[in-house]
């Protein structure tokens, strides 16, 4: 036996850097999304970048980028234009038209200072020598301080002493006013210092979440943990106030129309509830939103409402409380439960779609394009709403974990499983066919309880000698694993393929974890507790067993190609490799693995661990070709990972690892990253798309051309077009002879003034001759047996359609008959035969109208002389 451990791995350089890129995901509702002046765009948030969505399509019409990709931390409409800042007080001020930067300032902050908000300040009254409210705060501290600011010179010009939380709406600013919320106090600021500021606490042991200014300064609404929301039509000069109360939830977002006269809210229900302010009891719902609402805004002309939700999306909404369009580049998982993970089905590739699958929103997946990075759809699994939380328990809510695709994308398998430690445990094992009509999934098969207990692994058979064969395996917490097998249904309510269990195996009642196959199909590999058991796939008859130590073995992968002899197992401490030809270990190592993933292109394979390393090996050489430490930033782990077939395969490249697909990974904080040559990367496209070519993409656009023509004949607009002089040669032809030799002017006038002249069709006889041109007439074959049948014949030149003839039609005189022509081509009539004959004549080529000595009426020369 022969073991190899390193117990000190080096750094091993690579001759082409490889970086690692965002695909997808990025938190788009951590900041409120904004509508640009015109309602046309929303503006969206995340990371360096905004993107300027259009409110008719939800496609994404053009980004305002930073040079420097530092993050940015808040967004503001100033005029048509629109704000841009960072946390170092970096303030860059956008055309809204063009998406270019128009001009940058900086903010002078005090030391230890950064900022986390801006907001301006609109209002007709410029003798304010203020324009931004900031609020800034410690690096270390968590409480809000507001500053005023200008925008000419960045100087702050006074501070407003107020305190508020760091949350994402607890600070609200209107043209006369600021509001803040500070745990159970909120406090009303205006900026005229004649005013006395007000100040009021929540009560009953209650808590402020969110507060709300509205336009023109008309009111000051705010919402409490318990659902309420309070509402002051004039907080500075009455005490009265109105209460709103529907949520039982904690109230999260509240906006106001531009008006005013409309207030917004909503929270963990899932539910937007439009109030009427002046009437509290008069409201409208837009309910089974995907996810708890965490952002609201209102465009300036009332016509769409943008309600972002914390699955990571973007609703927007219209005036009459209908979704519209979608904003989404990933859906996210909800955890309410502390500890519950956030991809428990792993990513898998669909080679039908060429996309990513994996959770998305509660009961749902997501098929995630990644040649595009576009989500194609999501798919709900559980078929089941989504029960939102309650005050003081938390709800749990089926969800799928574990998912498979078989080789050539037709069947998928998931399992979705409900576990509330409290009740009964429920799991489901679906089979899904995929239907070619509908372009998706369509459920075949559902089996209750599967295994007794929790579904650990979910494996289908790679494509062997027969593609059309399809088996399954599952391994579950009973200590057994299930082989899955479709079979014809011989049940009369129901026709076509169902799926069945084939055979059952254990091995010593040690749990069973991990399960794969190999190559070709044949052996079945089955890790239980610290054994690896091989199997036969045809009779389920155990080959053998391997054991090393008492590490639970959790992961499993055969090799391929010239690896196919190694399997690799992963356990709680080794990363272990084994020879199938001698049954013995090749060589292992001390990682302490997270996750073990095989590229199905190659003989590679790549092992994380819990510190966001990653180590990309042969199972037949124990030194990795490319490793990289902290993968990931600070406090972030890596979730999942897969190679990714390429559409192309690289042809020069000196890491043959990337060539044929990509490792791509998630991570906690749900972002989609994958590895990729620095070389290969093309410059980032900038998006300059007019606005007039974001059309909405609906069924009937779909199968509208972008241009379009009519066969309707259009009015020509008469233009004069003139190429040199007119009569040019006419006039060089009488002047090249002597002028004492000249005839009488009444000899030659009539013909000098017809060269002078420009012949020309008129449009009447132009647009009748391209109609009745005989080379635009196509044969047609009439069947003479039945009046409704008309068929068509291809078409041929005129010649050999109105001059064909055969022997038989033609008389002794060598005159054509009057029957002569075949069954199936009709005679042309005299009237259009003379017709065309006419369109002939009148096409042929007529003599030039020009001047000449020789048209004249009479031979001038004789008449000379004769004088």
């Amino acid at each position: 036996m022969v073991i190899t451990e390193s117990l000190q791995i080096i750094d091993k350089p690579m001759d082409e850097k490889i970086v690692v890129r965002n695909k997808g995901g990025g938190c788009i509702v951590k900041h409120p999304p904004l509508f640009s002046s015109d309602g046309k765009y929303v503006y969206i948030l995340c990371g360096w970048c905004v993107s300027a969505y259009s409110v008719q399509t939800g496609e994404c019409a053009f980004q305002f980028q930073t040079e420097s990709r530092e993050e940015l931390v808040s967004i503001a409409t100033y005029g048509d234009q629109l704000c841009t800042v960072t946390a170092s007080g970096k303030v860059m001020i956008w055309k809204s038209s063009t998406s270019g930067s128009r001009r940058q300032l900086k903010l002078a902050l005090e030391d230890n200072f950064v900022v986390a908000k801006l907001f301006t300040v609109a209002s007709e009254n410029r003798a304010r020598d203020f324009d931004f409210v900031v609020a800034v705060r410690r690096k270390d501290m968590k409480d809000l301080h507001l500053w005023l600011y200008s925008a000419k010179s960045g100087k702050a010009i006074s501070n407003i002493y107020v305190c508020a939380d760091d949350k994402p709406h607890s600070v609200s600013v209107c043209d006369q006013f600021v509001a803040t919320i500070k745990h159970d106090r909120l406090t009303a600021i205006a900026f005229d210092r004649s005013i006395k500021k007000y100040s009021t606490l929540a009560g009953s042991d209650r808590l402020w979440n969110v507060i709300a200014c509205a336009p023109e300064a008309k009111g000051l609404a705010a919402g409490d943990n318990t659902g309420r929301i309070l509402f002051w039509p004039q907080p500075f000069f009455s005490q009265a106030r109105a209460v709103f109360h529907w949520h039982t939830l904690p109230v999260l977002a509240i906006t106001f129309s531009a008006s005013g006269s409309y207030m917004y809210s909503g929270g963990g229900e899932g539910v937007m509830v439009r109030w009427n302010v002046e009437v509290s009891n008069v409201r409208n719902f837009l309910p089974r939103l995907p996810a708890p609402i965490v952002h609201l805004n209102v465009s300036p002309d009332n016509q769409h409402v943008a309600i972002a939700t914390q699955d990571n999306g973007v609703q927007l909404a219209d005036s009459q409380n209908r979704v519209t369009s979608v904003i989404q580049k990933m859906s996210w998982g909800l955890t309410p439960v502390e500890g519950t993970p956030l991809v428990p089905a792993g990513l898998v590739w669909d080679p039908l779609s060429r996309s990513i699958v994996l959770n998305g929103r509660p009961g749902h997946l997501q098929f995630f394009n990644t040649d595009d990075n576009k989500l194609l759809y999501n798919l709900d699994i559980t078929g089941q709403n989504y029960l939102t939380q309650e005050r003081h328990k938390d709800i749990i809510n089926a969800e799928v974990t574990q998912v498979a695709v078989s080789h050539d994308g037709k069947w998928m398998v998931t399992v979705e499983t409900r576990d509330d430690h409290e009740y009964f445990f429920e799991t489901l094992l679906k089979f899904w066919q995929y239907k070619f009509n509908a372009r998706q999934f369509s459920l075949n098969t559902c089996i209750q309880l599967p295994h007794q207990g929790q579904v650990n692994a979910v494996k289908f058979q790679p494509a062997g000698a027969f593609p059309d064969q399809y088996l399954l395996v599952t391994t579950g917490a009973d200590c057994k694993f299930r082989t899955w097998v479709p079979s014809v249904s011989d049940s009369i309510h129901s026709e076509g393929l169902r799926w069945t269990c084939d055979s059952i195996g254990q091995y010593r009642t040690q749990p069973a974890h991990g399960a794969a196959f190999s190559a070709d199909g044949s052996v079945l590999g089955v890790t239980f507790g610290p054994s690896l058991t091989l199997w036969d796939t045809e009779t389920t008859q155990l080959i053998t067993s391997l054991t090393r130590d008492n590490s639970t073995l959790r992961a499993i992968e055969f090799g391929t190609r010239e690896c196919c002899h190694l399997v690799v197992t992963a356990g709680d401490s080794h990363l272990i490799v084994w020879n199938l030809l001698i049954l013995r270990v090749a060589w292992s190592l001390p990682l302490g693995p997270s996750l073990l993933c095989s590229d199905p292109l190659s003989s590679h394979m790549a092992v994380f661990t819990p510190d966001s390393s990653v180590f990309v090996f042969s199972p037949s050489d124990p030194k990795p070709v490319y490793e990289r430490h902290n993968l990931c930033s600070p406090g972030t782990s890596v979730l999942a990972a897969i190679f990714v077939p390429r559409s192309h395969v690289l042809a020069d490249t000196s890491a043959p690892w990337c060539a044929h697909s990509q490792l791509h990974f998630i991570d906690s904080n749900q972002e989609l990253q994958y590895l990729e040559l620095e070389s290969e990367r093309d410059p980032e496209q900038s998006y300059g798309q007019s606005s007039s070519l974001v059309t909405p993409v609906t069924p009937f656009s779909i199968l509208t051309a972008r241009k379009s023509s009519s066969a309707v004949d259009r009015l020509q607009a008469s233009r004069h077009e003139q190429f040199g002089t007119a009569g040019d040669t006419a006039v060089r032809k009488l002047l090249r002879n002597p002028a004492h030799t000249m005839p009488h002017i009444h000899l030659f006038c009539k013909s000098f003034m017809k060269s002078l002249s420009v012949s020309r069709e008129t449009g009447n006889e132009k647009r009748q001759n391209d109609e009745e041109d005989p080379e635009e007439i196509q044969k047609m074959d009439v069947d003479e047996d039945s009046d409704a049948s008309v068929k068509t014949s291809e078409p041929e030149s005129p010649t050999k359609i109105y001059n064909r003839t055969s022997s038989n039609d033609i008389n002794a005189n060598g005159e054509e008959g009057r029957n002569s022509p075949k069954k199936g081509i009709k005679e042309v009539p005299s009237k259009t035969k003379q017709r065309r004959r006419s369109n002939k004549e009148r096409k042929s080529p007529t003599k030039k109208n020009s001047f000449s000595f020789d048209d004249l009426d009479t031979d001038w020369l004789s008449l000379q002389d004769n004088r």
